[in-house]
Formats: structure tokens, C-alpha cells, sequence
């Protein structure tokens, strides 16, 4: 699997580089409402300026609170990388807007993805990660993240899925991929009808006068010959 270097720019900027409007604004508020949001304290080491033990989270920081923030955080931190790829060393009518090595020394310090511990992932958090290596398995790119084999069939990127469950499900969310989709689904928020035969069924592929007590789904009925034995 390969990963995209989400760099931290710590050698910094050769020269001024043109970026669409409005850039530098966007990436300096949301570092700042990161630091805000997390408790993050900045800190002088040997001339430079960092977040302090990359950085410390304060302990009054929800386990909601941390896993929004980093989620926000991250997705600006690839918004820009993605603006990179736009930049240029000369104004154009798409990219106006200067950024001078100096004016981006004041956004090294944020350019760098953030990770939560486990621990204190939400189910949310966990669900956002796991639909993110979900859909990597199926050979789409999310998050940076690329299959170099070829994709894993449905079943089997939800077999890995089921599998990190035992270490990460701490919420018991019990994701699944209904049958005949091929995204995860929760049984905590989302939901979905558990059929003894095929397994995980989307609440909505299902007849309005369907009884959900009933053990299997209505097609696996016909194929049992009209019973859920």
C-alpha cells in the first residue's frame, strides 16, 4: 500500500509561489482554531517554533472534541497539499495570490497531519477511518492512501474491516456492507436488518410490510421455499 507524503514543510519555501485566492487566510484560521480547539501550545526550539510534544492535547479536550478537530484539521492539511499541486512561481488568473517564504513560515508549524489514540476515538472517528481503508481495499483513493495489488472483492475488504473490529470497535458499532452495496454501514446509528442467510440487509432494500422479526430476509424466504427455517 502506498501512502501520500502529507509533508511538513520544514525546509520551507525557495521563493514566492501564487495559490488561489484567499489560501493563506483559510490555512492560518484553521491552524489557529485547531491550537484553540485542542488546547496546543506553541514553543521555541533551537529557533524554530513547534507544537509542544506534537503535541500535547489538553486533558479537558472531549474525546468528541479531539476527534472533530483532527478531523477538520487533517482534511485542510490535504485541502492545501492539493493546492500545491496549482501553485506556480507566477501569477495567473486561477492562482493571484502570493505566499512569500516568510508570510509561510507562519504555516509550517499546522502543515502536518494529526493522529488521535485509539483510546479516544468516538464511533465516528473509528467509522470515518474505517470507510477510509474500506474504500482504499476496493482500490480507491482516500486520505492519501493507495492499494498497489489489485482490489479486494467486497467481501473480502469487509472481512479485513470485521477483522481490526476486535482492536478498534470499542462503541460496538459492528460495521458491515449490506448486500448489494458496497460502503459500510453501523448498526449503532445507521443500521441494518441482520438476515441468518446472507447476512447484513440496508433497512431500505427491504419491503415496507416486511417483518423485521422474522430471522431471514425476504429473498433467502423464497429460496428457502417460503420459510425462515
Amino acid at each position: 500500500m502506498s501512502f501520500m507524503v502529507f509533508f511538513d514543510f520544514s525546509i520551507g519555501f525557495e521563493r514566492t509561489m501564487f495559490f488561489r485566492n484567499g489560501t493563506y487566510e483559510r490555512i492560518l484560521l484553521a491552524i489557529n482554531e485547531t491550537e484553540r480547539r485542542l488546547g496546543i501550545r506553541r514553543e521555541y526550539y533551537e529557533g524554530s517554533c513547534r507544537w509542544n510534544h506534537f503535541p500535547l492535547v489538553a486533558k479537558t479536550v472531549s474525546d468528541k472534541d479531539y476527534c472533530d478537530a483532527v478531523e477538520n484539521h487533517n482534511s485542510i492539511v490535504r485541502w492545501f497539499h492539493r493546492q500545491c499541486l496549482e501553485a506556480g512561481n507566477e501569477a495567473t488568473e486561477q492562482c493571484p495570490e502570493g505566499i512569500s517564504p516568510e508570510m509561510a513560515t507562519n504555516l509550517f508549524i499546522g502543515l502536518q497531519q494529526l493522529r488521535v489514540p485509539t483510546e479516544k476515538w468516538t464511533h465516528e472517528y473509528y467509522q470515518a477511518r474505517m470507510e477510509a481503508i474500506y474504500s482504499t481495499l476496493r482500490g480507491r483513493s482516500e486520505e492519501g492512501m493507495m492499494f498497489d495489488s489489485e482490489p479486494l472483492s467486497i467481501n473480502q475488504a469487509r472481512d479485513v474491516i470485521v477483522l481490526f473490529a476486535q482492536y478498534l470497535d470499542s462503541h460496538d458499532i459492528r460495521l458491515e456492507v449490506c448486500k448489494g452495496h458496497d460502503s459500510l454501514t453501523n448498526s449503532y446509528s445507521e443500521g441494518y436488518f441482520w438476515c441468518s442467510e446472507c447476512g447484513a440487509v440496508d433497512y431500505d432494500d427491504l419491503p415496507y410490510e416486511f417483518d423485521t422479526d422474522e430471522s431471514v430476509c425476504p429473498e433467502c424466504a423464497v429460496n428457502n421455499g417460503g420459510s425462515d427455517e
